[in-house]
């Protein structure tokens, strides 16, 4: 079956040239693209949808604001956040508020493509392959929108260490990029949800499988 796909972008040329793009790859189909969370929301409720592209900027609501919104219309829904003001915070707001990716617009469109299929296909739980209390700490980081050098400074460690479990966490969840072991980890349930209350940040569930 075909990955369906909605644009949501008030940027009307680029959301049908996207869309356009996204029709041609093979497995996908999309939908149709709106401009609005409101007309996304009415769309998901008209048509399955597997994966929503969500600008972050719409006369409406802010896409981060939108997400639960979406996710509320279509719970099965991913949600793959495109900004051209992308930035390690908004990303990390974004992936905390239920977003499977986030991208800038000036990715290439096989870069588009390739995040809306691994937000879709299956991965299965190998326990085999069960990540260690320290991996986990690194994954949630870069789910947090850190760098290998931020994390490095974060957890007291060296930057060739930090990329030595990047390598392993990648290898561990089939993953062929950091991105998509970010995607896989959710997927799994592996990353803690989180809830920003003022200034402070709580977390609402502990990651599953957690092993020493």
């Amino acid at each position: 079956m075909s990955i369906r796909v909605l644009v949501v972008d008030d940027h009307l040329a680029f959301a049908e040239a996207l869309s356009l793009a996204l029709r041609f790859e093979d497995g996908i189909d999309t939908v149709g693209c709106v401009g609005s969370i409101g007309e996304a929301v009415h769309s998901l409720t008209g048509a399955p949808v597997d994966v929503v592209v969500l600008d972050w900027q719409l006369p409406d609501m802010d896409g981060i604001a939108g997400i639960p919104r979406i996710k509320s219309a279509r719970p099965d829904a991913e949600v793959v956040m495109i900004t051209a003001h992308a930035s390690a915070a908004l990303r990390a707001l974004a992936m905390n508020a239920g977003a499977a990716a986030f991208l800038p617009k000036q990715s290439s469109i096989q870069e588009i493509v390739d995040t809306v299929r691994a937000c879709v296909p299956p991965v299965p739980v190998d326990h085999s392959k069960a990540l260690t209390r320290r991996e986990l700490d690194v994954l949630q980081l870069l789910a947090d929108g850190k760098d290998v050098s931020a994390i490095a400074h974060q957890l007291f460690l060296s930057i060739n260490t930090v990329r030595g479990y990047v390598k392993d966490i990648r290898r561990k969840l089939d993953a062929k990029s950091q991105l998509e072991a970010v995607v896989n980890a959710q997927r799994q349930g592996l990353l803690v949800r989180r809830r920003s209350i003022g200034n402070v940040t709580t977390n609402l569930d502990p990651p599953a499988g957690r092993s020493a």
